[in-house]
This record gives C-alpha cells, sequence and structure tokens, in this order.
C-alpha cells in the first residue's frame, strides 16, 4: 500500500470528466490527489522493494506500507471500506 509516488498513474487512471451528480466531489478529490502528488517523491524503489517483499515472503502480511503518507492515510481508507466487508460477511452468510 504506496503512499503518493510521482507516477502517470493519477493523470491515466482516474475519471476526471464526472456526470454532473459527482462534479464537485471528483473535483475536489483529484484536486487533494494532486496536491499529494505534486510533493510526492519520484524515486519508486521503496514500491518495488516491498513489492518484492511481498512476492518472495512465505508468510506475507495483509498490506505493505511504504512512504511517509502511506500511514497517515490508510486509517481513513480502511474505515470508508469498513461497512463494505460487513456486507460481504453478511453476502457469504459469515455473520
Amino acid at each position: 500500500m504506496p503512499g503518493p509516488f510521482k507516477t502517470s498513474l493519477p493523470q491515466n487512471s482516474l475519471d476526471r470528466a464526472a456526470s454532473l451528480p459527482y462534479a464537485a466531489i471528483t473535483k475536489q478529490f483529484c484536486a487533494k490527489f494532486d496536491a499529494m502528488e505534486a510533493n510526492a517523491p519520484e524515486d519508486l524503489t521503496p514500491v518495488v522493494t516491498a513489492a518484492l517483499a511481498a512476492a518472495t515472503d512465505p508468510d506475507p502480511a495483509i498490506r505493505y506500507t511504504v512512504g511517509t503518507d502511506a500511514i497517515a492515510i490508510l486509517p481513513p481508507i480502511l474505515q470508508s471500506l469498513q461497512p463494505l466487508q460487513h456486507l460481504g460477511l453478511l453476502l457469504t452468510g459469515q455473520v
């Protein structure tokens, strides 16, 4: 789970032309993402190192955080995914 690094991924993968109901929030999200990206490191060596560690670890961790901002952005991401985890458990009969 890398923090921000300078890549072309956001420009090539984010839907920046959102439909009207989502235009305002999309604009805010893209602005925040672009601000993080502007100050992000360009050297991807830590990401490559973490990916190799994950691929070769005989007992891999669930997540490998990389970069100084990864720790700060992890809790809100996990919190936003929590309802989906509960829904998944319900749909599979585990709750």
